[in-house]
């Protein structure tokens, strides 16, 4: 099974991937295009969400490169992704995996084509189906089956284990793919001077108990991230090892979890 790996978040996420240079062979036969937070087959995608593309790129001569500054590029590796004929910005190019910014001006509903081209030849050639918005949330370990989720307690620590948030507190929980009021154009951080929130604020619930969320948008200075500041309920059940689930304007989002103290 292939081992899959998250967009990387400034000090929560760490992209870890191998990757080998080789001649650009034969157009590829099968490319998967996923959610790249909740990587659920079926999951929607939409413009400007983050997105991954699963497939052998090392057949066509793709090497393992990492974007180095932002703004994101459109060409990284030699590598380049086209959504409905628009250059997708990418933050990291390997043997068997894209990760890519859905352009925010595509059709935000339908198919779409879809392309990927290495040293300026098509190596493969699809369609992609546009949601208007595809939330997701981001787990910091997608193999565990209990999705721990990218997320910092109060105090700006990554919550864990051994490092819980406590009841009362507010998170920040992690994701992409939300209603934002405005996206930076080409790959853009957020801007750190000024908040860009969600068109709507969603709904988010902590084990089974609604949470009140205090802020829903951008990320500052992270490029398409979704950030929500959600208070812990205060309820004494709420402790140990408890799942979180969004849902912003009906479409929820995907299961991941967080540490509360006893």
């Amino acid at each position: 099974m292939r081992k899959r790996k998250q967009i990387p978040l400034q000090c929560i996420l760490v992209l870890i991937t191998t990757a080998v240079w080789a001649t650009p062979a034969a157009a590829q036969k099968s490319v998967a295009v996923v959610n790249a937070a909740s990587f659920e087959e079926g999951f929607p995608v939409s413009p400007g969400c983050w997105a991954t593309a699963f497939g052998d790129f090392e057949s066509v001569g793709v090497l393992d490169t990492f974007a180095d500054s932002v703004p994101l590029p459109t060409i990284l590796g030699g590598v380049q992704v086209f959504v409905n004929g628009v250059a997708a910005p990418m933050n990291f190019v390997g043997r068997t995996q894209i990760n890519f910014v859905l352009p925010a001006n595509v059709p935000a509903s339908g198919r779409v084509p879809f392309r990927i081209a290495v040293a300026g030849n098509t190596t493969y050639e699809g369609s992609l189906t546009l949601w208007p918005i595809s939330p997701a949330l981001i787990s910091i370990n997608p193999a565990d089956p209990t999705k721990p989720g990218a997320v910092l307690n109060q105090n700006g620590t990554v919550n864990s284990r051994e490092n819980p948030a406590r009841r009362g507190e507010v998170i920040q929980i992690f994701g992409v793919g939300a209603d934002f009021r405005e996206l930076p154009s080409g790959g853009a951080a957020a801007p750190p001077d000024r908040l860009i929130p969600t068109a709507t604020t969603p709904r988010v619930w902590v084990s089974v108990v609604e949470a009140r969320v205090q802020f829903s948008g951008l990320a500052p200075n992270l490029v398409n991230a979704w950030q929500l500041n959600v208070f812990v309920p205060d309820e004494a059940f709420i402790k140990g090892q408890v799942p979180v689930l969004a849902e912003v304007r009906g479409v929820k989002t995907n299961l991941v979890s967080i540490w509360v103290a006893e």
